[in-house]
């Protein structure tokens, strides 16, 4: 009984009622089925510690794993690791905050926090993969602005700008009157000429360079408590139009024109956490905000909502960072224990039930799952449970995402034994079959 690979390490296993075997592998799900292994899910990620997420435009997500020196690509089919070894010595092997798909095709990887610690830059990834490195020393957080330069946030440096129309580089240093302080933590430009400056400590500045690399025009503003920011430690940054979110450990603040709105504090973040760590906007206009007690999405009205562990699909309520590929209408979630990937909208708006998904498969009454929720469908969906002879088990009635589905059993309400079961969803004219493995 060799498993398909001979990488694959069964880290646990289960038996079903039709004399299957499950296995829990490094190689991801497999299953036994007397005569031959499959696989049934493909290999996760090489590790599970992600620190930041970023998405190229036509989806493919690349992860920064921190400590784990290493970054991750996936292109909707499998992971592919980036480190030192893998490189051929070309990725500097310390570690790895920040990550930035550029929208010139490019990669940039952000390392930290030591003396020698630089940036990578990957050329045509998938490609020829050619390398660069950069003296920019430990960089927290990476961004593009829409004019194709690339800002370096870093820890004890400042701000460090590439543009990469003449290959210039420069270093902004904090001096009387201009950058407050050398630990900045976020960049998020308006223009190519004003950005809005997060610090670790310092509050925040508004900085307008007058479209010009002199430092003599330039005009910056501060931004403290006093003015009405709701902490001096900002973590993460994001632009909604001609509003700016600043996340930190006390919540959220929200600036437009020259007022500060509003605050989401601890409790209208509850039961998410006001630690935030790092905020994402999607294209319909929601702000997400990964917490270390969730995830929180603020909708275009203020309302918000949370989701965590115990309730909905995500791994972990420790939320790093969070990523939105808005082609697919995927947000990326990056923990200390994986990565969750939340199917928030259909971007085409269309009735389309490709992306839909049942959680948790396997469905483990004995590991304490009480239900099967349904997630990744643009609105509420007729719902129906098969056996793998097409007999119905149950009907289930309408159910959106996050809602309860099904809890295992039969029309006479008992359980159904182990096996493989049909889902079969249903909005007008879209149908889609899933499958989903009951292990008791």
């Amino acid at each position: 009984m060799t498993p398909p690979s001979p990488e694959a390490t069964c880290r646990d296993l289960a038996s079903d009622g039709l004399g299957n075997l499950w296995c829990a592998s490094s190689e991801g799900l497999l299953l036994y089925d007397g005569v031959g292994w499959q696989q049934i899910e493909p290999p996760g990620p090489a590790y599970n510690y992600v620190e930041d997420i970023s998405v190229f435009p036509d989806g493919e997500a690349w992860a920064a794993t921190r400590s784990n020196a290493a970054a991750m690509r996936f292109d909707d089919s499998e992971w592919i690791l980036y480190d030192n070894s893998t490189s051929g010595g070309q990725f500097q092997f310390n570690w790895l905050f920040s990550v930035l798909a550029s929208d010139a095709g490019t990669v940039w990887f952000g390392h930290c926090c030591c003396p020698s610690c630089r940036v990578d830059r990957l050329t045509d990834p998938g490609g020829t993969e050619t390398w660069d490195a950069f003296s920019f020393i430990n960089s927290k957080d990476i961004v593009e602005d829409a004019s194709g330069v690339v800002w370096f946030s870093t820890d004890a440096h400042g701000i460090y700008a590439y543009d990469p129309s003449d290959s210039s580089e420069r270093n902004i240093l904090p001096s009387l009157g201009k950058l407050s302080s050398n630990r900045v933590e976020t960049i998020s430009p308006v223009s190519s000429r004003l950005r809005w400056i997060g610090h670790a400590l310092a509050g925040v500045d508004l900085w307008d360079d007058a479209g010009t690399v002199q430092e003599a025009d330039d005009i910056w503003r501060r931004f403290t408590t006093t003015d009405g920011l709701i902490s001096m430690s900002i973590t993460s940054s994001v632009l909604v139009g001609d509003r700016v979110y600043f996340g930190t450990p006390s919540g959220i603040s929200v600036f437009q024109d020259t007022l500060w709105l509003r605050d989401f504090d601890a409790v209208s973040l509850s039961p998410a956490s006001a630690q935030v760590n790092d905020l994402a906007a999607d294209a319909l206009g929601n702000v997400w905000a990964a917490t270390s007690g969730g995830v929180a999405r603020i909708g275009t009205s203020g309302d918000v909502t949370v989701y965590r562990r115990s309730e909905s699909g995500l791994v972990d309520d420790q939320v790093r960072c969070v990523a939105v590929d808005n082609t697919n209408g995927r947000v990326w979630f990056g923990t200390p224990t994986g990565i969750s990937v939340l199917h928030a909208w259909v971007p085409s708006g269309g009735q389309s039930l490709d992306d839909a998904y049942v959680y948790p498969n396997p469905f483990r009454p004995d590991r304490g799952h009480t239900e099967i929720r349904l997630g990744g469908i643009p609105s509420a969906a007729e719902a129906w449970v098969y056996d793998l002879a097409g007999r119905r088990l149950k009907t289930l009635g309408t159910v959106d995402n996050r809602e309860e589905l099904w809890d295992g059993r039969d029309e006479d309400g008992g359980p159904v034994p182990a096996g493989v079961y049909l889902i079969k969803l249903k909005i007008g004219n879209a149908t889609c079959i899933r499958k989903v493995a009951v292990i008791r």
